[in-house]
């Protein structure tokens, strides 16, 4: 069994008006991006999920892990990379409705290129009884089409794509071999102050209008073109975009966007922000 190599993942972002160049070079397959955190889940010689480890090393447990350490597959001894459905808004959600965490499986540490690797991923998969298909399921995965399954990923509230070389090795092999497609989301907030934290770095202080008055809900890093001048940023109108937007109006992910000066102060309601959310999503 090849060992995993040192995760690599998305090298950066395509446009989805890029999609069909990179479907008609062949060379490409596309997969849905799936919310949660990256995991290589290992299964020992008897078959059961024995580690679910993150990319920088942390072992996953107690309730990430739910009804998923110890499941008895068919698997022996193998290495799965992909999605764990947990540490986001939307995974709490599922993990209540299910009463159990899902895997989505895009990759098997074994030796071959990706376009290889995958038929292996998909045939594993399918041998597998229902308890196991219902908690470790293989990405959606195509070959063709990418626009118009990129359309139908974000149109039922989706993250996105990410396309992915079929030569790569695993978790990417190459900063160019896999590439991320997928829409920002953004809010619009006040900023009501800046901060400093324990290790000196400057926050913008975010918040929004809750009646007759702002409260704060967020805090983001102040951007590199406003060190020195950060107080200048006090009661204007900041943009932020990011991935997720929550119930509370905090933007995963969050990063400053641009100023805006079309906005007033009054409209930057949690209803606005919420309003701005993907159909589908929440």
């Amino acid at each position: 069994m090849a060992k995993p190599r040192e995760y690599i993942g998305p090298g950066g972002a395509l446009d989805p008006d890029d999609l069909p160049e990179y479907e008609r070079s062949g060379q490409y397959a596309a997969e849905e991006k799936r919310d949660g955190c990256w995991a290589l889940l290992e299964t020992d010689r008897q078959g059961f999920v024995s580690c679910l480890t993150s990319r920088t090393g942390l072992v996953f447990r107690d309730a990430h892990v739910e009804g998923l350490l110890g499941l008895q597959t068919h698997l022996g001894g193998v290495k799965l990379m992909g999605e764990l459905e947990t540490s986001s808004q939307e995974a709490t959600k599922l993990f209540k409705r299910h009463g159990f965490r899902r895997f989505h499986a895009f990759d098997v540490v074994a030796p071959g290129d990706f376009g290889t690797r995958r038929k292996s991923l998909e045939k594993f998969l399918r041998a597998g009884p229902p308890h196991v298909q219902e908690r470790i399921l293989p990405v959606e995965h195509k070959r063709t089409g990418f626009r118009a399954f990129y359309d139908k990923v974000i149109a039922r509230g989706g993250e996105g794509l990410v396309v992915k070389h079929l030569g790569g090795g695993p978790g990417g092999g190459k900063r160019d071999d896999w590439y991320k497609v997928k829409p920002l989301n953004t809010v619009d907030y006040v900023c009501l102050g800046i901060g400093q934290t324990k290790l000196g770095s400057t926050f913008m202080d975010l918040g929004f209008r809750f009646g007759r008055e702002f409260r704060s809900v967020a805090q983001v890093q102040v951007p590199s073109q406003f060190r020195g001048k950060e107080e200048g940023l006090v009661g204007r109108v900041i943009e932020i975009k990011g991935a997720e937007i929550f119930d509370s109006g905090v933007v995963r992910h969050g990063r400053f966007s641009r100023i805006r000066n079309d906005i007033r102060t009054d409209d930057c309601t949690l209803q606005a922000a919420l309003a701005q959310r993907p159909r589908g999503d929440g």
